[in-house]
């Protein structure tokens, strides 16, 4: 078990006034303010640069090539919404369980790092990256969201090695599944059916565990950060091998009837949580498919990324988002900045702030032997694979 920080309940209820005051002097402690706290311009954002990208077989074995990247049937791509039939629950019979995890995730894009190492390298210093960290884009959105999710818990290990920082999920106890067989619905695998629609290929056999991620640095205030996030599709007419933007890639969602009638949570949470996935990556558009409880998609619409905080109707502000996440990143590389050499968690806590602690020893391990004993050496990494982007 790690560390925990030694302070009580931090609700925003029910607290002492020494309790609340220890709050507010502990160095240890980013506090989650109003959303008003985090209004105003934002650190300047650009526009995520594409490194390279890397694909994921059914097996979940990282290949360097694009074998897996899909593009959509064109017939979709209509700027007016579309009246279609899909069903979601077509073939699902046959289909494939997913196998993959966050850990391997963030573990596949330090084996790119890896292997393009020498176009990662500092001006400055043959043993340093040009990048001050390394996450992924489900961290950032998390962290992004707390100052609208205040029932929401979250937590991360944060390390510093050779210059760079590295974020990662915290480890979670595994819940037991209820299910006989561990298989997942087939409701969960909707989402999926809907982009083998989009792609044209609804007979093939449904596999989850197939992707292809894009590996991208993006430029937020002061830091620059590397991360891989799984892309869903390209538009074949504007897709350029050479791309150097998201600018061709699509996002795709599907969203059941229900949702879209409770306009409060469409509003405050979808929307936002889709202009989040996008504004990190830079795609500009996303595929909506809106579907009955019975797994029928009757309607697609095409929205653009830009617009979605005004469909949003104030119900939140994206520059909260930029605003939030910049100053917990300073906040997070002064306290790892006290021992470089320890683990830090920072653990967002339900109606609560952030709070910070050091690690165990034994608890404190999370970056692969095989990445630091290789990174900056030209010792082959081990992969075969000829392929690289």
């Amino acid at each position: 078990m790690s560390c925990r920080f030694s302070a009580r309940s931090s609700g925003y209820g029910g607290r002492s006034p020494r309790h609340a005051l220890d709050e507010e002097e502990s160095a240890d402690i980013f506090r989650v303010e109003k959303t008003s706290k985090y209004e105003g311009a934002p650190p300047e954002m650009k526009k995520p640069l594409v490194l390279g990208g890397y694909s994921v077989d059914g097996d979940r074995k990282i290949i360097y090539d694009r074998s897996q990247l899909q593009f959509l049937d064109k017939a979709f791509l209509s700027e007016e919404p579309m009246d279609v039939q899909l069903d979601l629950t077509r073939g699902l019979e046959e289909a494939i369980d997913y196998k993959g995890e966050s850990q391997e995730s963030f573990e596949n894009l330090l084996r790119w790092v890896l292997r393009n190492q020498h176009s990662l390298v500092s001006e400055t210093s043959s043993q340093r990256l040009s990048l001050d960290i390394l996450c992924m884009r489900g961290t950032l959105k998390q962290i992004c969201r707390s100052p609208y999710t205040p029932r929401d818990s979250w937590a991360i290990h944060v390390a510093e090695f050779q210059g760079s920082f590295y974020i990662v999920p915290a480890p979670s106890e595994p819940k037991a599944d209820p299910r006989p067989t561990g298989r997942k619905p087939k409701r969960e695998l909707w989402g999926n059916k809907f982009e083998q629609y989009l792609k044209g290929d609804p007979d093939d056999i449904l596999d989850p565990n197939k992707e292809y991620r894009s590996v991208l640095k993006l430029s937020v205030g002061q830091f620059s950060l590397l991360f891989s996030p799984e892309v869903d599709c390209a538009d074949p007419d504007l897709y350029r091998e050479d791309h150097k933007d998201m600018g061709a890639f699509v996002l795709v969602k599907a969203l059941r009837d229900e949702t879209k009638m409770n306009f409060q949570f469409y509003k405050q949470s979808r929307l936002s949580d889709w202009w989040l996935d996008n504004k990190l990556v830079g795609i500009p558009r996303i595929i909506v498919g809106h579907f009955t409880q019975g797994g029928i998609v009757h309607s697609i619409e095409l929205l653009k990324t830009e617009e979605l905080p005004a469909l949003g109707e104030n119900e939140w502000d994206p520059n909260v988002y930029i605003n939030f996440l910049v100053r917990f990143l300073k906040f997070m590389k002064q306290k790892v900045m006290e021992d470089t050499a320890a683990v830090y968690k920072f653990e967002r806590r339900p109606m609560g702030h952030i709070y910070c602690s050091k690690l165990k020893k034994s608890d404190s391990v999370f970056l692969p032997l095989w990445y630091t004993q290789k990174l900056f050496t030209k010792e082959k990494t081990g992969e075969e694979n000829t392929e690289a982007t």
